[in-house]
């Protein structure tokens, strides 16, 4: 069994685990929902598969479930018989994890050896568009531009490298990456959320209003238990209120932004409030009664 975006062996016996495996890795870099359960049918068909178990330790470490540590302790015990380079990714991954800050430099020459490893790539832009400090810009598009060419016409790929060239200034190379992806991964959130990001960057919230409502009339089924989707929510809700719609963003927000209705993660369900507020200074400024 072949990992489909490293193209190295998977260490499992069952092809059915490896493909529930490939599943929760798209439906991960999607931020689709089913991640968890794709994973859980994975190592019941082969509870030894350590890439799986090491990825259900990244969600239910995120979820801050209890058993969080059970899948660590099964997913080091399980990469003792994987292969050298299962064994690599689950240490640069935890590594990642525990101390973001120590083990970035350990983390980028991890890539550099491995820059198909979109899991991991993914992990560490995502920490560096919040914690990367003033060149964070530059440096996330600076690795998303290092990935592996097998890797430049997926949609997981395409759909990063286009959000961190428009959020780096480049919005025309931006919006066409992201289409692309969009072409490829209709129904992920992470995919239209990049491209709510650009139509922003580029001043067009009409467009944004119509794609994002279409997109979620569409998918708002699978999408809703998903921890990005309050941030979709968000970027619609933006759109509206640079429309003259303020009352109308403000009860989107408050439905599904608001830290105690978002199924975001704490740091971009913050970001998401205290983003809101600042691009509308009419809300910010109103002291509604809840």
């Amino acid at each position: 069994m072949i990992d489909a975006r490293t193209g190295q062996s998977l260490t499992t016996g069952s092809p059915e685990a490896a493909e529930q495996y490939q599943l929760a890795v798209d439906r991960i870099l999607g931020s689709e929902t089913g991640a968890a359960e794709a994973l859980d049918r994975a190592l019941a068909l082969d509870g030894n598969l350590a890439l799986a178990l090491a990825a259900r330790y990244m969600l239910a470490k995120d979820a801050r479930s209890v058993d969080a540590d059970f899948f660590k302790e099964r997913a080091l015990m399980a990469a003792e018989a994987a292969l050298p380079w299962e064994r690599a990714h689950i240490l640069a991954l935890f590594a990642l994890l525990e101390d973001p800050c120590s083990n970035l430099a350990a983390t980028e020459a991890y890539i550099a050896g491995n820059p198909c490893d979109l899991l991991v790539i993914s992990q560490l832009c995502g920490y560096l568009i919040f914690y990367g400090g003033a060149r964070k810009l530059e440096r996330v598009l600076s690795i998303m531009e290092s990935v592996g060419p097998g890797l430049h016409d997926d949609w997981a790929c395409l759909a990063r490298l286009g959000f961190a060239a428009s959020e780096a200034g480049d919005r025309s190379r931006g919006r066409v990456l992201v289409e692309r992806a969009l072409r490829q991964r209709p129904q992920a959130p992470y995919v239209i959320h990049g491209y709510a990001h650009v139509l922003h960057d580029q001043g067009k919230p009409e467009e944004s209003l119509d794609l994002l409502g279409n997109w979620l009339n569409q998918h708002r089924r699978s999408a809703e238990g998903g921890a990005m989707y309050g941030h979709v929510q968000w970027h619609l809700a933006l759109a509206e209120w640079q429309l003259g719609l303020a009352e109308q963003a403000w009860q989107r927000h408050e439905r599904y932004c608001a830290p105690e209705n978002t199924r975001c993660g704490p740091v971009l369900a913050l970001a998401d409030c205290g983003g809101f507020l600042f691009k509308s200074p009419r809300i910010a400024m109103s002291a509604r009664p809840r």
